[in-house]
């Protein structure tokens, strides 16, 4: 019943600058209340409550989520998103990770994870992490400007 709806008003929350989350929330409830199981709902709720800033629900939904679809990376690094929102770094670097154990060759989670790993100084970890983004997306031009602020950081090595 609500899957075309759902699926429909999903498309338009991508592509619509409206930022229509409200109605996602409210529609994606809908849709949990009728099926509680709904894992695309349950992480697509998570991503609206982030949205708006409701962190602490967010979390919730997309904690959720994982254990609905265990095979699913995209909860995992919605999830590694809203836990690096609450400064949650060592968690937030488990999902990401996790994410990119399923999807190993997703650019994206590669370079969230690369900067979540610069924003904590871990500079080697983080120019790995671009350096495969890159190897995998080579024609992304911001992954080559991360990488060299990462590189920027590492301490000179006297020869």
């Amino acid at each position: 019943m609500f899957g075309d709806e759902l699926q429909k008003l999903y498309r338009v929350f991508l592509f619509d600058t409206g930022e229509r989350y409200d109605e996602l929330i409210a529609l994606t409830t809908r849709a949990i209340q009728a099926e509680p199981h709904n894992g695309i709902a349950l992480n697509n709720r998570g991503v609206a409550k982030r949205e708006l800033g409701l962190l602490d629900e967010a979390l919730s939904d997309l904690s959720e989520a994982i254990k609905e679809m265990p095979q699913s990376a995209v909860p995992l690094i919605n999830c590694g998103d809203v836990l690096k929102k609450l400064s949650r770094f060592s968690e937030a670097i488990t999902h990401y990770k996790a994410a990119i154990q399923l999807e190993p060759k997703n650019p994206y989670f590669r370079r969230s994870c690369g900067h979540l790993l610069h924003e904590m100084e871990r500079f080697d970890e983080a120019i790995a992490h671009y350096d495969v983004a890159i190897r995998l997306q080579p024609e992304f031009e911001r992954t080559y400007d991360d990488l060299k602020r990462a590189k920027s950081r590492l301490p000179l090595v006297d020869s």
